[in-house]
């Protein structure tokens, strides 16, 4: 249902009809509407345009009497007109007000997924965390310590070997930093030869983290070279870091 009468759209059409400058008017507030509207996305309410027209109408009969519409042939379309664009002021207010509160939630939407991708990788990290603690605690869990050699005496580091779980991990305690073209590489002996465990780097270790490795069922040694960057198919004994007996 329409917000004016019958009686109210015969009035707005005759005051139109015989004020040309507020018919342009009209247009002008309908035209500026729209732009603003599409800036910035918002679908205009349902009915604005006889929202407008209802408001102009009531403050217009609330505070002009009978006779100054009559004193006067310009008096109805000019308050009719500032009765329009206060409406108009009071809906861009509107919009504005709702842009901001949009804006603002579009912020709490992005704050709110960041703090989500934060607890799903600590979650991540402590279940991993978790993992490894529940390993080591393991009593088929047998920890080889790897002592430094001549070349690093300071050195140190431990294979995790579980022959039980068939699972070995390495946790690197004290490796000084390798050169930018050197990487370590773990090896395993075997009947008395080394067998390639792969290259590691030591910024994905840390405190809460070990590496996974190989597991090598029969392995008699671990030990650790420094050898050239991606790694080499025999070690380099002359870059022997460290080494510990299973």
């Amino acid at each position: 249902m329409g917000l004016l009468s019958d009686v109210e759209h015969q009035e707005i059409e005759q005051l139109i009809n015989q004020y040309p400058e507020l018919k342009a008017e009209l247009i002008a507030i309908e035209e500026a509407m729209e732009s603003y509207a599409k800036m910035k996305a918002i679908t205009p309410p349902a009915n604005i345009e006889e929202k407008i027209l209802a408001k102009a109408i009531s403050r217009t009969t609330a505070t002009v009497e009978k006779k100054e519409l009559v004193s006067s042939s310009k008096l109805p379309a000019r308050i009719l007109l500032f009765a329009a664009l206060v409406s108009l002021a009071g809906m861009f207010y509107f919009y504005t007000q709702q842009s901001k509160y949009q804006q603002q939630l579009a912020a709490n939407n992005k704050a709110f997924a960041e703090l989500q991708a934060s607890y799903d990788n600590l979650n991540k990290t402590c279940d991993q965390f978790n993992r490894q603690v529940a390993y080591l605690r393991d009593p088929a869990n047998k920890p080889i310590v790897m002592n430094g050699t001549a070349i690093a005496p300071s050195a140190r580091a431990v294979v995790h070997w579980n022959p039980t779980a068939k699972k070995s991990f390495l946790d690197a305690l004290s490796l000084p930093e390798p050169p930018a073209n050197k990487q370590y590489q773990l090896w395993a002996i075997v009947e008395g030869k080394p067998t390639d465990m792969g290259i590691f780097d030591l910024k994905a270790v840390d405190e809460f983290h070990l590496i996974e490795i190989p597991f090598i069922p029969n392995a008699q040694a671990f030990a650790v070279t420094l050898e050239d960057f991606g790694g080499n198919p025999k070690p380099n004994l002359d870059q022997l870091y460290i080494i510990g007996n299973v």
